[in-house]
Order: C-alpha cells, then sequence, then structure tokens
C-alpha cells in the first residue's frame, strides 16, 4: 500500500492533500509507471487537489471518490480542456501523462510540464501601463483561440436544472461557488434567448458555445 492515510470524507481529504510525505510514495509509483523522471517533491499553491512540483514536471492527483465527491468529471475535464488548447497552440503546460493508479483508494492524476513564471496577482501592483497594456492584448488573442465552439467536448446539458443539480454533474464535477454563479448567470442567458427577449444562437446539445467555453475557464480556475 502506497498512501497509508485514511479518507472517508472531504475533511480527511483536507487534512492531507498538501502533504509531501503522504503523496511522494504515491507519486514515486506514478512516475515509474509512465516513465517519467522523478526529483524529491515541493508544494505548490493550494487548491482543491493534491498538487505538486517535481523538477521540471507539476503533478497533480486528485480526490478519490471517498472524499464524498465523485473526481471524474474533473479529471476528464481538465485533460480535455488541456489536449484541446495545445492542438490550438495555445501556450498551455503540454500534458504529459493522465491516468487512474489503484492502491488503497482510486486516485485519478495528470503530469504536465512547469512553467515558470509569476502569479498575475503578485505582478499587477507593480506593472506598468504598457505593460498591462501588452497582457490585454495577450489576454484576447488567448481567449479568441478559447471562445470557439467544440462539438462533442461537452456531454448534452439543459442548462435550465436547478443549479443544485449541477453539483454533482458527471462531467462538470465539482462546480466551484465562482462557477456555480457563472452557471446560474448561463442559465438565465439561455432562458431569454429560448423565449426570444435576447438575440444570440442557441447552443445544440453536445456543443460547447462561447459562454460555456467562459464557464469552464472560471470553474476550473477557481477550483
Amino acid at each position: 500500500m502506497l498512501f497509508a492515510h485514511t479518507i472517508q470524507n472531504w475533511e480527511d481529504w483536507a487534512d492531507v492533500y498538501q502533504s509531501i510525505p503522504a503523496f511522494t510514495p504515491l507519486i514515486q509509483e506514478i512516475f515509474r509507471r509512465e516513465g517519467l523522471p522523478f526529483s524529491p517533491l515541493s508544494p505548490l499553491t493550494p487548491g482543491t487537489n493534491a498538487v505538486f512540483r517535481s523538477g521540471e514536471l507539476v503533478v497533480k492527483v486528485f480526490f478519490p471518490r471517498e472524499s464524498g465527491l465523485d473526481p471524474e468529471g474533473d479529471f476528464q475535464n481538465e485533460g480535455a480542456v488541456c489536449r484541446l488548447l495545445t492542438q490550438r497552440q495555445v501556450p498551455v503546460p503540454r500534458l504529459l501523462a493522465a491516468g487512474r493508479l489503484r492502491d488503497r483508494y482510486t486516485f485519478p492524476y495528470l503530469v504536465t510540464q512547469f512553467c515558470p513564471g509569476e502569479e498575475l496577482g503578485q505582478w499587477l501592483p507593480r506593472a506598468g501601463q504598457g505593460e498591462k497594456l501588452s497582457l490585454s492584448r495577450q489576454l484576447f488573442w488567448l481567449l479568441e483561440q478559447v471562445h470557439q465552439e467544440v462539438p462533442g467536448l461537452l456531454a448534452p446539458l439543459d442548462l435550465l436544472v436547478q443549479p443544485g443539480e449541477l453539483l454533482m454533474h458527471p462531467f462538470l464535477g465539482v462546480v466551484s461557488p465562482a462557477g456555480l454563479h457563472a452557471m446560474e448567470e448561463l442559465g438565465k442567458l439561455e432562458e431569454d434567448r429560448r423565449a426570444g427577449r435576447l438575440p444570440g444562437p442557441m447552443r445544440e446539445k453536445g456543443t460547447a458555445g462561447n459562454e460555456m467555453c467562459t464557464f469552464l475557464i472560471v470553474n476550473i480556475s477557481s477550483l
């Protein structure tokens, strides 16, 4: 057994998900199976999942079902978005490995390249006006690449269902508070379009429109 801790609820996961000693044996085995070089782990900005740097790589180990939540939607979602953005030549960390390690619990995982840089919140206060303008232009180009319809990326989804039902949607997985707010606004927009109060194309089932892409970005970035 590689993972020695007991996970019976979300509190158990919250107590251990940033522990380097707890995850080192598990991640060493992941790297061995994937044929990737392992280096001692170091912490990264805490989120929802166990995320560590290992040399020039970043590994994300998703919470198991025993935490009380299903990780499958988040795992499939993030992997699909990474692959799609790489195909569109959007500068994102390259996905190197994805899979599931079955130990005491089943842990989905992703391994990507490490991209050195500085968090935006730390950079903005000292950035000059010209630098901010340059960043805005880069972000505009990036959003243009991301905000394109992707047939088949999303499972069929009725955006007018109650928001609470979306918390455990098989594709969306865990919806963050910011993502839930974005979904509520998106539902209102689609309802107005159906009623003819607002112009705009109707989203076909299985198609990710511009607004849905925005929701995915808000939800992923806030988890």
